[in-house]
């Protein structure tokens, strides 16, 4: 990516004013000391995954001018209770007649397997059942080191329908805040398709609720004993007494249902209107494209001219 981008640079005539510098963001030396902006793509999955904060903090730290500015600028994670009768049916109740045959054994190291610890998947915005929770606001031009070891937070969930509760849900949003203009990058499930999608801890067991009623419990995650993993902790008091504990977990190992992926990826193409069957072929192959793609220009656009690994 590095070698890439100073083709680029010189390509278009910028070698003057441009200097990329291949190194990783920790042990990078900046002569002139001082930035006036750090541009970072250091957002995970559950905003935490991959542990890549911590280097923009002490960048931050060393190099941003009294001045500067820092994108994003303020992050923050939300929680909300998750309902959706269709999911338990195609998850759980599939297995109780598949051809013709009763699978229901399967059931109980099926849940065992896949709810014992958070998953990425895309959610429905209406599977959203209760009011949303703020559960950390970090102002990345303040946020120290040890602002971030743990995010705690108490629950206190207010039911907006009569609901069956089959999970717990998380997303986040960044803002771009300007001197002029602001922008929000919104990975809730009412902002459609991005490639951050949502957390949700499915229930073994889900309970149900009535409007009004008042679910209240405790969240946390800090870092786990390996490197980029995070343990995460979720009870809930009242009504029901439920916990939930993960450790070492991160991207590496966040479980996804391919299948229901594959599923919602294609009903983003297939409700675009006017589209030929040749067109949306066209359509998957740039979104595969794009999406390879991605993964590289993040250490590029994310770091500001500085590849946070040096093989790139």
């Amino acid at each position: 990516i590095a070698d890439t981008a100073r083709k680029l640079v010189e390509m278009n005539g910028y070698s003057d004013t441009i200097e990329v510098i291949q190194a990783y963001i920790e042990e990078v030396d900046i002569p002139t000391r001082k930035i006036d902006i750090i541009i970072s793509e250091w957002m995970g999955y559950f905003l935490f995954y991959e542990d890549l904060l911590p280097a923009v903090l002490t960048f931050r730290d060393r190099y941003l001018s009294p001045n500067g500015v820092i994108f994003p600028s303020r992050a923050r994670l939300w929680s909300g209770l998750y309902s959706d009768t269709q999911w338990e049916e195609s998850r759980i109740g599939y297995w109780k007649d598949v051809y013709g045959f009763d699978y229901s054994p399967i059931v109980p190291k099926l849940k065992k397997e896949q709810f014992s610890a958070p998953e990425r998947q895309h959610l429905k915005p209406d599977g959203i059942i209760s009011k949303h929770m703020l559960l950390a606001d970090l102002n990345l031009y303040k946020t120290t080191h040890n602002d971030i070891e743990e995010i705690a937070s108490t629950l206190s969930f207010t039911f907006l329908n009569n609901a069956t509760i089959h999970g717990i849900a998380f997303w986040f949003d960044v803002d771009f805040e300007g001197p002029e203009v602001s922008v929000r990058l919104d990975t809730s499930p009412s902002s459609g398709y991005t490639s951050f999608e949502q957390i949700i801890w499915y229930l073994s067991t889900p309970f149900h609720a009535h409007t009004g009623d008042t679910v209240k419990g405790g969240f946390s995650i800090r870092r786990g004993s390996t490197s980029g993993d995070f343990d995460v902790s979720v009870h809930f008091d009242k009504p029901v007494g439920l916990s939930l504990h993960t450790y070492d977990q991160g991207s590496h190992n966040l479980y996804q249902d391919l299948y229901e992926r594959i599923e919602f990826e294609h009903s983003v193409y297939d409700s675009l209107p006017q589209l030929e069957i040749k067109a949306k072929g066209v359509a998957y192959f740039i979104y595969f494209l794009g999406g390879c793609l991605s993964m590289g220009l993040g250490f590029l656009l994310g770091t500001g001219c500085i590849c946070s690994r040096p093989d790139r």
